[in-house]
């Protein structure tokens, strides 16, 4: 994988946290500004965009997902070592948490083991 679609999709695994974090935000903002005698026509103009910016987040989320997954089941690396389902475990039950980890060290450092300097085997 090159450098650029490496972080491409270091970005994009990370954004997922500051996605849901905006999601959230506009919400508490919608909810907070609501005038005291809210009628449903009030919420009514946020509903669509609430949905469709839902919609667009759960699709993206859901590619990043699909990437993540098809990685983690064709990597030779985890092949050899015996770790594959372990990951393709923790990525379906974790999610969002475990592919930053997965992403540094199954992508960005190509899966290799880290060098080892030092008594103490410590970098």
């Amino acid at each position: 994988m090159k450098l650029s679609s490496r972080i491409l999709l270091g970005l994009a695994t990370l954004s997922q946290f500051v996605g849901f974090v905006v999601f959230v935000a506009v919400f508490i903002y919608v909810i907070s500004n609501a005038p005291a005698d809210a009628s449903l026509g009030y919420f009514q103009r946020f509903a669509l965009i609430m949905n469709l910016c839902a919609g667009l987040f759960t699709a993206y989320c859901g590619a990043i997902f699909i990437i993540f997954m098809v990685h983690a089941a064709r990597n030779p690396n985890l092949h050899s070592s015996g770790m594959r389902t372990t990951w393709l475990v923790s990525l379906a039950i974790l999610g969002p948490w475990a592919m930053p980890f997965y992403w540094f060290h199954h992508i960005w450092r190509d899966g290799m083991p880290s060098r080892k300097t030092g008594p103490l085997g410590l970098n």
